[in-house]
């Protein structure tokens, strides 16, 4: 069986993404943003807040959230509905109605992002990260 080509959009797409991951979890300090559990002591998850059927919405910066393990796998995938309305209740008072509700509607109807778009997201989060870093080198090296 031959495996799928990947068009150059999605491997621009793929890229975002690993970087996306990179910064939510530098944005929350390696804590899970739910119970505030440390990543010395758990291991974090990058979790999409809405699902990532565009391209758009899978490295948008405000469509993720670090979890740890516990949170991820026994509060948001969990079967049981009271625990998952539970978690997206603490999720909506961690973010906020406004934010919340911007978010659903730009998963209901993403804008079209185009190869070119997705180069410059690359861009912007390798700048961010770089800054990061560099000054995470500056403080310590005082």
């Amino acid at each position: 069986m031959s495996r799928k080509k990947l068009t150059e959009k999605t491997k621009l797409s793929n890229k975002a993404e690993k970087l996306w991951k990179e910064l939510i979890k530098l944005k929350a300090t390696n804590r899970c943003e739910l119970c505030r559990g440390d990543g010395r002591q758990f291991q974090m998850h990058i979790h999409h807040i809405e699902r990532k059927q565009s391209h758009y919405m899978r490295s948008l910066l405000d469509n993720g959230i670090c979890l740890c393990a516990n949170c991820h796998k026994w509060g948001i995938h969990d079967t049981s509905y009271s625990r998952q309305k539970e978690i997206s209740d603490k999720l909506l008072r961690y973010k906020g109605q406004k934010f919340m509700d911007n978010l659903k509607r730009l998963k209901n109807n993403p804008p079209k992002i185009t190869e070119l778009e997705l180069e410059e997201r690359i861009v912007m989060y390798e700048d961010m990260l770089q800054k990061f870093y560099k000054d995470k080198t500056d403080k310590y090296n005082v």
